[in-house]
């Protein structure tokens, strides 16, 4: 079986790392490398980069998404799909995953993060390092969780929703679909759909029209 990392940018290192650490206790690959229409070379530091093209002469093969934004997680997410790709899931071999909680295709989950009861986390969605997933939370697809976040328990949070590092969510609220946690916010009420939100307490912004969290 080989690994393809969607994305060769710095996540994709992140990811890359990962990957290498599960591989080393469950020896699931011969190979892992990574796909980029971006990149002109087709070697990062020894690893092999492919573009997408490329990848159907390849047997045996699994693809996981390490875009940061969003929206570009759930194009690169639709085109394996609609090409018939499998989708890989990379849990670290540090993360603490309750039994009792759900965690689909195509989710990354790094070093450090605990996941409670009753929780799921959906397709092609990323928890970063050192995040606690506290018990019945909902996170949706293509959704990012940064490093250092701690929602309350019993939160929703929608499809694409980009929570920045180390902000704080109060237990049972809603975060509407493609809304924007700002870095170091704490949210104690609902978030509407579309709207970027910062501060302590955390505030809307504006709405979020770009679709563009890294400019």
């Amino acid at each position: 079986m080989i690994l393809l990392i969607y994305g060769s940018g710095g996540l994709g290192k992140e990811v890359y790392d990962l990957a290498k650490r599960i591989n080393k206790k469950e020896k699931r690959w011969s190979e892992i490398s990574f796909i980029d229409d971006i990149r002109g070379e087709n070697n990062l530091n020894g690893i092999k980069v492919f573009k997408f093209e490329e990848i159907f002469s390849l047997k045996d093969t699994e693809c996981i998404v390490a875009v940061g934004e969003p929206d570009s997680r759930e194009k690169l997410y639709n085109r394996l799909k609609q090409n018939s790709l499998k989708i890989a899931t990379l849990i670290d071999p540090g993360a603490i995953i309750s039994d009792d909680s759900v965690i689909e295709e195509g989710c990354i989950i790094s070093p450090w993060v605990l996941i409670a009861n009753g929780s799921h986390i959906k397709a092609n969605s990323l928890i970063q390092a050192s995040v606690n997933i506290g018990h019945d939370i909902s996170v949706g697809k293509h959704s990012i969780i940064s490093s250092g976040v701690f929602p309350g328990g019993g939160d929703v949070f929608g499809d694409k929703v980009y929570v920045g590092m180390g902000a704080n969510i109060k237990e049972k609220l809603n975060i509407g679909s493609n809304s924007i946690i700002g870095m170091g916010s704490s949210v104690f009420s609902d978030v509407p759909p579309d709207m970027i939100v910062l501060g302590n307490p955390a505030r809307v912004i504006r709405k979020n029209e770009e679709n563009k969290i890294f400019k």
